[in-house]
């Protein structure tokens, strides 16, 4: 169940973005789109026909989907993450370059072929500062409910501290690009009915953002609350309109 949230966490590669073209090697830079939006988080663009696919191996087990955004106001977007049977959404939410969410978005039970439902019942923080450099840190939060797994209902208290702890070079398949390192560890308690209060902290991720693409990578560790458990997701390919 940690890998359920850990990994929702790991991977909310989007946001909101108006900036210069991203660095990356062996391809011409792409002309920006203007958009209504008023979304200025360079790391985590959200404009109209923005798209990038991932591919995930979590202990062995791949799979993919294609993140997407579409602009529902001058400062909300809905997020789509479509795995091909099964598609999760989230609204987001932009003022004055700082990206919140008004809802948590679960990638890992869809990542494992469950369409499980989850209510947001509390967040606080944000998804992403409206400034990103090293040494930026940050604090997200959420409060939900999970309906239909394997063990009943379940409620959770998630709290996850980033940090931007450097700048490099990161290849993946789709390209070679310059980016900001992030690190994050998660604490997390999980309420089980008639069983208790179960916490799982020190959940740690790593993972890459690049400007006017989002994240490009990311490796999280302890999916499963247990030693060597490790998800790896890489950006496949890039659409920017």
């Amino acid at each position: 169940m940690a890998f359920v949230f850990m990994a929702g966490l790991a991977l909310m590669g989007a946001g909101c973005a108006t900036s210069s073209p991203a660095s990356v090697s062996g391809q011409p830079p792409v002309a920006k789109k203007t958009v209504s939006n008023t979304c200025s988080s360079p790391y985590y663009p959200l404009y109209d026909e923005y798209a990038v696919t991932y591919r995930i191996n979590a202990n062995g087990s791949p799979s993919s989907y294609t993140l997407s955004a579409t602009t529902l106001s001058a400062t909300k977007v809905k997020l789509k993450a479509n795995f091909g049977s099964i598609v999760t959404e989230q609204i987001l939410n932009c003022a004055d370059g700082h990206l919140t969410a008004e809802g948590f978005l679960d990638l890992a039970s869809a990542t494992q072929g469950k369409n499980i439902k989850t209510e947001t019942k509390k967040m606080s923080g944000e998804v992403a500062p409206k400034d990103m450099k090293v040494g930026t840190e940050w604090e997200t939060g959420y409060e939900i409910s999970i309906k239909g797994t394997d063990i009943g209902d379940t409620s959770s208290k998630i709290v996850s501290k980033n940090k931007v702890v450097s700048e490099e070079s990161v290849t993946v398949p789709a390209g070679t690009f310059t980016a900001l390192k992030v690190s994050t560890v998660t604490d997390m308690v999980m309420e089980i009915p008639e069983l208790g209060s179960f916490p799982v902290n020190g959940l740690t991720s790593t993972s890459w953002y690049v400007k006017d693409v989002g994240m490009v990578k990311s490796v999280t560790h302890g999916l499963s609350a247990g030693e060597g458990d490790t998800s790896v997701t890489e950006a496949t390919k890039v659409s920017n309109p």
